[in-house]
């Protein structure tokens, strides 16, 4: 990440009762540490370039997976108009 830019993702390193509180797809909430971690090597001598950790200290699940999340009748009128339309 570039000096001065918003990261789209971060890591999360989980410990003790964190760890398997979550899924990949589930909707989560976290509290923690945000720990950007200068790059140093060869290709990053002369910007300033960060990674993102966050070290977590709670997690608290909002959704479990997209599978369990329902849709309005709007949204799956929506889905049926743009399915429509592509045919």
């Amino acid at each position: 990440m570039k000096d001065g830019k918003i990261p789209r993702s971060y890591t999360l390193h989980l410990k003790d009762s964190n760890v398997k509180q979550a899924s990949p797809g589930d909707i989560i909430q976290v509290q923690g540490i945000l720990e950007p971690l200068r790059k140093l090597g060869f290709g990053h001598q002369s910007d300033l370039s960060f990674e993102c950790f966050i070290q977590a200290v709670k997690i608290k699940r909002e959704k479990k997976k997209y599978i369990e999340m329902t849709l309005t009748q709007d949204q799956i009128a929506e889905i049926e108009e743009v399915r429509a339309s592509l045919d």
